[in-house]
């Protein structure tokens, strides 16, 4: 996904990126990438407007966010987070022998 200087700021909610440097150009305020993982889905309750977000599994420690997770708009691709999506399929036979699968 696309980071932005506002998301290091990031403490909890439904992030959207919002322009925190004004003046300064698009490709300042834009960080770089980074990597997260996708592990779930959801949609507000508390409005009368409801959002549909997805719950992301970051990489900085528990401390960052919502313990380690954060959530972001779903549907809209914010931030890229829907452009580039790498899934896995594998399939295992368990072994009694080394106890795993």
């Amino acid at each position: 996904m696309k980071v932005h200087e506002d998301f290091f700021l990031y403490k909890s909610g439904i992030y959207k990126h919002t322009d925190v440097a004004n003046s300064r150009s698009k490709i300042h305020q834009m960080s770089g990438f980074h990597s997260v993982k996708i592990v779930g889905w959801g949609v507000t309750t508390e409005s009368e407007k409801q959002q549909k977000f997805w719950i992301v599994a970051n990489s900085w420690g528990r401390k960052w966010g919502e313990n380690g997770y954060f959530r972001i708009l779903r549907g809209e691709n914010h931030c890229g987070i829907e452009d580039l999506i790498i899934a896995a399929w594998c399939s295992v036979t368990p072994s009694d022998e080394n106890k795993i699968l």
